[in-house]
């Protein structure tokens, strides 16, 4: 009985610790040590809500939502004084594939963008809103209403 117990006890210890390499939250911080991203990430992928920080003045400047490593979910971007600016949702359904020539590497990147998708709200700096911009579901731009 006592085997088991231990054997039971081994196989718990063991998988906490494989979940936690899988799965861990991500702080990164600029040569100034100010805190400039951090989210969590999943078998070396970003995942879930991640924060982004001006690197300078170290305000929240947009909350962006990743699945494997892709933008898809909700946006919010905030200005200075923590006041929404802009949000909306992207998709990775949506996407854009791209080259892109990078000359430091004589080669081409190739990449793809999550587009815009739904209702898009922009607002001046005082939270008031100004624009809604409204996407189809495969991230093409519909139709602007302005307020």
């Amino acid at each position: 009985m006592n085997t088991i117990i231990r054997i039971t006890l081994l196989f718990f210890v063991f998988s906490q610790q494989l979940i936690a390499q899988q799965n861990k939250f991500s702080k990164i911080y600029n040569d100034k040590n100010k805190l400039i991203e951090e989210g969590n990430i999943t078998n070396g992928k970003m995942v879930g809500a991640w924060k982004f920080y001006d690197d300078s003045l170290s305000f929240l400047v947009k909350i962006e939502t990743y699945k494997d490593d892709y933008l898809d979910g909700s946006y919010i971007k905030f200005n200075s004084n923590g006041v929404v600016i802009c949000s909306g949702y992207y998709s990775i359904k949506a996407k854009k594939n791209y080259k892109k020539y990078v000359k430091d590497l004589d080669c081409y990147a190739f990449s793809t963008e999550a587009l815009p998708v739904g209702n898009w709200f922009y607002y001046d700096n005082d939270g008031k809103l100004i624009r809604c911009e409204i996407y189809s579901s495969k991230g093409k731009l519909k139709r602007i209403e302005k307020f």
